[in-house]
This record gives C-alpha cells, sequence and structure tokens, in this order.
C-alpha cells in the first residue's frame, strides 16, 4: 500500500478516552515506534499520598512511522 519512497516521520495521534496505554500496546504490537511523555504526579487519596505515573498530555501519542502505516493502523 505504500510506496518505497516514504520516510518515516513523527505524528500526534489522539486516544480517546485516557486509553493512551492501549494505544501503545497496540502500535507496539504493529512495530510502530511510538512514546507518550510521562510524569509522577502525587495526590491524596484516603489520606495518603499517592504517587502515580500519568501521561503530561492526556488523550495524545507520539508515533514514528512512516505515514501509510499509520493510516493503515487507524483504520483496524
Amino acid at each position: 500500500m505504500g510506496t518505497d519512497n516514504e520516510v518515516e516521520v513523527w505524528h500526534a495521534m489522539r486516544a480517546t478516552y485516557r486509553r493512551e496505554l492501549d494505544a501503545v500496546h497496540l502500535l507496539e504490537k504493529e512495530n510502530l515506534g511510538c512514546f507518550v511523555p510521562m510524569q509522577y504526579k502525587v495526590s491524596i487519596r484516603k489520606g495518603k499520598k499517592v504517587r502515580a505515573l500519568v501521561p503530561v498530555i492526556r488523550n495524545l501519542v507520539f508515533v514514528h512511522a512512516r505515514p501509510s502505516d499509520v493510516q493503515r493502523v487507524k483504520s483496524q
């Protein structure tokens, strides 16, 4: 489907309803490079401090792939 002259570039892909990590697992299964910037966030739950690793930008996954590969994965 893709042409040989396409090069891999970074794309910003939207993942809905906080499913960034599910999208990362799907992209890694398809052998596409992906990245979600993460940070630790401290919150208080039931009176105790809890440190959790959360995405810096919600609903956003960065994908390093050819445009035709991104379209193929998005159509599935």
